[in-house]
């Protein structure tokens, strides 16, 4: 599974065959919020890239009048990086996001060792809002937005 791997890859442990069972749960979980959408990148019958996200929303606001779309996941396996994979899953989310309306893209991703996605995102035009998540299942994690 891309995520399990590009994972793996990026904290430097061994590539896994399979997603353990809790990735495979997160996963589904996302999937499962409203208006939820995702985008596969597929390489001679493979997936190589994955990316899922939806409306940012809170309890007043349904997500048919959000103005924030949020990038949740987006994951390229680790021997198709630098291939242009995530940019071209991006430049589709950017796309989907603008036609349903709205004004930014935002996600959230590691502080540390973390340094090859925040170069990415900052290169495609992301620039940190300055709010953190500390202590969220993954560790601490800044915010990245994109004007639409």
């Amino acid at each position: 599974m891309v995520i399990a791997r590009a994972n793996a890859q990026r904290d430097g442990e061994r590539l896994p065959i399979a997603a353990s069972d809790s990735q495979e749960s997160d996963l589904r979980e996302r999937l499962r919020r409203p208006n939820a959408w995702n985008y596969v990148a597929i390489n001679q019958d493979q997936i190589v890239g994955f990316a899922l996200g939806y409306p940012r929303t809170n309890e007043q606001t349904p997500a048919a009048a959000a103005d924030e779309e949020y990038l949740s996941l987006l994951m390229v396996e680790p021997n198709c990086w630098r291939q242009g994979i995530a940019s071209g899953l991006l430049a589709k989310i950017i796309h989907q996001a603008r036609d349903a309306g709205r004004n930014r893209l935002t996600l959230y991703t590691r502080k540390e060792d973390n340094d090859n996605a925040q170069t990415f995102y900052r290169h495609q035009g992301f620039i940190p809002t300055g709010r953190t998540k500390e202590n969220s299942e993954y560790g601490p994690q800044d915010e990245y937005e994109f004007t639409l």
